[in-house]
């Protein structure tokens, strides 16, 4: 960020050990301006989370970074928006199935063999993960595609990744 000039501070504090953990252990992240809008970034947590093509923890507002991060600066600098939330500005949040399902056309269409998203809410994650699974199986058959497919998932910010066999 100092090379770039971008404004940036470390903010301090815990965040989870492991996937759906409720252990916390000492850790530090970014919060950037940009466009004098405040963000988290934290590029360690992302690649912990998979590897260096995920987004899962860029640009996040402080409420979805609070998901898995807590922060002793939180109060000092507020991060409100998810305007520059990777997947919100590469329209990559799915509403509903139907927007999955053109969205999975869309990619399957141009080939792609792998793609990330974000769904925004849900009360029951078992039930996103299986029409997750089901929508992706409905767009392969349709298009005769008889792949195999694997789907990794980061829930506590309800992101997908679908890989292509």
């Amino acid at each position: 960020c100092d090379i770039n000039d971008i404004y940036c501070i470390v903010s301090t504090g815990r965040a989870k050990s492991t996937y759906n953990s409720e252990t916390y252990t000492g850790h530090a992240w970014n919060k950037v301006k940009i466009d004098n809008t405040w963000v988290n970034i934290d590029i360690t947590y992302n690649l912990t989370a998979g590897s260096d093509e995920r987004h899962d923890y860029c640009f996040l507002s402080d409420k979805a970074m609070k998901q898995t991060h807590i922060g002793t600066s939180f109060d000092m600098i507020n991060c409100e928006s998810d305007e520059y939330n990777y997947y919100y500005k590469n329209n990559l949040v799915m509403e509903n199935q139907n927007s999955l399902r053109s969205f999975l056309n869309k990619i399957i269409t141009n080939n792609q063999d792998r793609f990330e998203f974000k769904i925004p809410k849900t009360k029951n994650i078992e039930e996103v993960i299986n029409k997750v699974v089901r929508v992706t199986e409905d767009v392969l058959a349709e298009k005769n595609i008889y792949k195999g497919f694997r789907v990794e998932y980061n829930l506590d910010q309800l992101i997908f990744f679908i890989y292509l066999d």
